[in-house]
């Protein structure tokens, strides 16, 4: 028998289906109401805290899936005026890599390229301030990708790519561009909770692992995320 389709299926299907500027507003509403957003609150302290420090840089967010918190993320660039930030979505666009522990499987989160462009689009982010970096993170998170694209600081990185091995080569791309101030947000901080030891896997190892790790502190903790604030200067291997 075939299921019926969930409330946020339909919403989906509805919201795909109605024009600018009202899907914009329609997609704003839903998530003050009906699909109430968690991390709202965390993400708004996090761009809080750069405008108030006065960070220049852009926004990274590795992972985007379905736009989720790429969205959120645009939305509190645009309430807190900073109108230089640029939104970087790195992805491959087929979903993960490979399988790690019990949590995650290869292909899982799997988004076309088009559907998240669709999306961002109809929620109302200005693709003219969007980049997106297509393909698997050892071929793409590169010093040409920093060099062709003019990305020389970040002010805000989301790290959402669950995988210990994704994690590890994503540090690695934005040890050139932190800076006293930034914001690291690991979306999947807790994500091996059932594991034996879940320091030994995911997010948390490729941090745990990264020469930078003692110049961030933390700066909130929520769910099954965890971020951090860098507060000394570090000089970035070459």
């Amino acid at each position: 028998m075939r299921m019926a389709p969930s409330k946020k299926e339909v919403f989906r299907k509805t919201f795909m289906a109605i024009p600018l500027p009202f899907s914009k507003w329609l997609y704003a509403v839903a998530r003050n109401s009906l699909f109430r957003d968690p991390h709202q609150p965390y993400f708004e302290l996090a761009f809080e805290k750069v405008q108030s420090m006065h960070v220049a840089g852009d926004y990274l967010e590795f992972g985007v899936y379905q736009g989720t918190s790429f969205i959120l993320a645009a939305r509190m660039a645009e309430r807190h005026s900073l109108k230089a930030m640029r939104y970087f979505a790195f992805d491959s666009f087929e979903g993960l890599p490979e399988a790690e522990g019990r949590k995650f499987n290869k292909g899982d989160y799997c988004c076309s390229e088009e559907s998240f462009t669709c999306m961002i689009t109809k929620a109302g982010v200005p693709l003219r301030k969007v980049v997106r970096v297509k393909g698997w993170y050892d071929e793409t998170l590169t010093n040409y990708t920093r060099k062709r694209h003019q990305l020389n600081q970040a002010a805000v990185i989301h790290v959402d790519c669950d995988l210990y091995s994704s994690a590890k080569v994503v540090l690695a791309f934005v040890e050139h561009l932190v800076q006293v101030g930034t914001i690291l947000i690991f979306d999947d901080w807790y994500a091996f909770s059932n594991e034996a030891d879940m320091r030994n896997f995911g997010e948390q190892k490729a941090f745990n692992e990264w020469p930078l790790k003692d110049a961030f502190e933390d700066f909130y903790d929520f769910s099954t995320t965890k971020a951090f604030i860098m507060t000394k200067a570090y000089s970035p291997r070459h």
